[in-house]
């Protein structure tokens, strides 16, 4: 740097107050809670597009992604399993006999079609169970 540059600098640090408690504080906590947090993990996607997919695959790929869900307690999912030619996909109609399996069951509370604006009849909104607390009673 040339020593006006240095001037210019020395000058300015002069001038400037620090930031007192009742400033740094809003900031620190937008720093490392909020969208600025680095070592945040990215969201996961509570959407699932089974396009594409044949019977078995989506079945593997919905499976996967209602139990990873589940263990991080999302309280809703979207699955687009897509109308197929007249309203008769092959996924559109598997989809609700994968949901009578038992141990995809127990996760979930209620299904129901999608609104349009979320994919419409091609779309299932899935509401997965809250864990359950384990109580203890002293024994």
């Amino acid at each position: 740097m040339k020593q006006d540059d240095w001037n210019v600098w020395n000058e300015f640090i002069q001038t400037v107050t620090p930031l007192d408690k009742k400033h740094k504080a809003p900031l620190l906590k937008r720093l490392l809670t909020g969208r600025f947090f680095l070592m945040k993990r990215p969201p996961l996607s509570t959407r699932l597009d089974l396009h594409h997919f044949t019977l078995q695959e989506a079945f593997g790929a919905f499976r996967d992604f209602l139990t990873e869900h589940a263990a991080r307690e999302t309280r809703q999912i979207i699955v687009i399993t897509g109308k197929g030619a007249q309203g008769k996909g092959v996924l559109r109609q598997e989809f609700p006999k994968w949901l009578e399996r038992a141990d995809i069951r127990e996760k979930i509370s209620r299904v129901e079609t999608a609104p349009a604006r979320m994919g419409g009849d091609g779309a299932f909104l899935v509401y997965l169970k809250r864990k359950k607390e384990h109580v203890s009673n002293g024994n």
